[in-house]
């Protein structure tokens, strides 16, 4: 998308620390994800889901935000594995996330086959929203 834009009377973006690359809506954290994937071992990790489930959530999001359609696959099987805790054992969810916070990211990243579990806990849950 950069690349398509016209250039202006200053160096090309990314060149110099006075012209970076902008990346709207991606936080600090899904980038740095994102690097230690594409630079470090996380490449083996994505094989044997031994990330932090943040890491996972935040290569979901970058990978979605720039279509990155493998990467997002990967890291929606992983976090839908049972050994991540947005999920528990038995396929609710887990006791560290509400369930507003699960319907915002599946929403978010559009991933319906979350969606009918999350309501399922949200009717169970015994404290008003």
């Amino acid at each position: 998308m950069m690349f398509l834009c016209p250039r202006g009377p200053h160096s090309p973006d990314g060149a110099d620390d006075e012209h970076p690359i902008q990346t709207p809506g991606v936080t600090l954290a899904e980038f740095e994800a994102l690097l230690d994937f594409f630079y470090t071992d996380t490449y083996s990790k994505f094989n044997n889901g031994s990330l932090e489930l943040h890491k996972w959530l935040d290569l979901l999001s970058i990978a979605t935000c720039y279509d990155f359609q493998r990467l997002r696959k990967g890291a929606i099987d992983v976090i839908d594995s049972n050994g991540h805790s947005l999920w528990d054992s038995h396929w609710g969810l887990s006791k560290d996330f509400h369930p507003i916070e699960c319907i915002v990211l599946a929403e978010k990243h559009s991933i319906p086959h979350w969606l009918p579990i999350v309501y399922m806990e949200l009717c169970k849950c015994g404290t008003p929203i």
